[in-house]
């Protein structure tokens, strides 16, 4: 049987990730390994907007602070359940 040691769990937040949260656990726990939660945001969408002079990049920064902000604390949160 394969032994983990650290399992990556990405996550968006919602009730399907939770799931696979669990099963991160409990993976974990049987094979005594560590588990590494990641979000990303993905900023695609809004680089055309600022390639065609919509929003300045000045005026990204900002937002992008805020969701950055908001996503750590859904983390936060995630992990603690």
């Amino acid at each position: 049987m394969t032994q983990f040691r650290k399992i990556l769990c990405p996550t968006d937040f919602s009730e399907n990730a939770e799931h696979a949260l669990l099963y991160a656990k409990a993976l974990a726990e049987s094979n005594g390994a560590s588990i590494d939660c990641i979000n990303l945001l993905d900023l695609s969408r809004n680089l055309g907007l600022i390639e065609s002079g919509y929003v300045s990049d000045a005026n990204i920064s900002h937002p992008i602070e805020l969701i950055e902000e908001h996503a750590r604390e859904q983390l936060a949160q995630f992990i603690s359940e």
